[in-house]
């Protein structure tokens, strides 16, 4: 009789560990997150960022969609070559949107100098 009560809970383990594995759904990026609804926070989406490109986060942002809530989380990193990417993050599952070198809109030497009248 102890015998199979301990098959019963040894089944009930294994059937219970199955459901936690088929819960969970794994991210291209590498991250486990619950299937269950709840967006990725800010420190996990910058978690997998570094993670797809290893580095020290300069600046991040985040869009949002008409409601306030938050689409994506986007991050600017530096890595070791000094060169600055732009990584982006989905909220909904971590996924990794894009990763594109970041190219500084805001320099001003690379305009062409005002016409003289």
């Amino acid at each position: 009789m102890k015998k199979n009560a301990l098959v019963v809970s040894g089944l009930v383990t294994l059937l219970a560990l199955a459901g936690i594995g088929f819960g969970m759904s794994l991210t291209p990026s590498g991250a486990a997150f619950a299937d269950n609804g709840e967006k990725v926070t800010a420190e996990q989406a910058k978690a997998i960022a570094v993670k797809r490109v290893p580095g020290t986060v300069q600046d991040e942002y985040t869009f949002e969609d008409d409601e306030g809530e938050i689409e994506t989380y986007v991050f600017i990193i530096k890595n070791k070559d000094d060169k600055v990417f732009e990584v982006q993050i989905a909220a909904e599952d971590g996924e990794v949107i894009s990763v594109e070198e970041y190219v500084d809109d805001d320099d001003d030497s690379s305009e062409d100098p005002p016409s003289a009248n």
